[in-house]
């Protein structure tokens, strides 16, 4: 009896071990657009000028932390970054030389446990 449960306790701790050191299954995904992209906009939106997915970098951190994470979009302005459970600070980053597309000031996101949360992020082409 002795042995199955230490046996047993033995079986939990490298269970718990393993959950430990895998990969968060939250995180901080969704898209990056730029707009407006036509000096007029209409409702509803005309298909022409609706807002553009961009190539852009994120800098996230956890609030009051010091690691910084970097996220990526795609070309079609996708991304995505597991994280453990937390607060973070999201800071959208400039794409190039010029002040346009301008960033998006910084945000707060709140990552529960097991659940991406999805945000857009837009930048503002300055066009009005």
């Amino acid at each position: 009896m002795r042995r199955a449960f230490a046996l047993a306790a033995v079986s939990l701790a490298l269970v718990g071990a393993t959950a430990a050191g895998a990969a968060p299954t939250s995180g901080i995904r969704g898209r990056i657009v730029e707009g407006p992209t036509c000096p007029v906009e209409s409702n509803p939106p005309q298909p022409g000028c609706a807002p553009r997915p961009i190539l852009a970098t994120l800098r996230i951190h956890a609030l009051g932390g010091r690691r910084i994470h970097i996220a990526r979009s795609d070309g079609q302005g996708v991304f995505g970054l597991r994280l453990p459970p937390g607060t973070y600070v999201v800071v959208a980053q400039r794409t190039g030389a010029s002040p346009f597309p301008r960033p998006p000031a910084p945000f707060d996101v709140s990552v529960h446990a097991g659940h991406f949360t999805t945000v857009t992020i837009r930048y503002d082409t300055g066009i009005r």
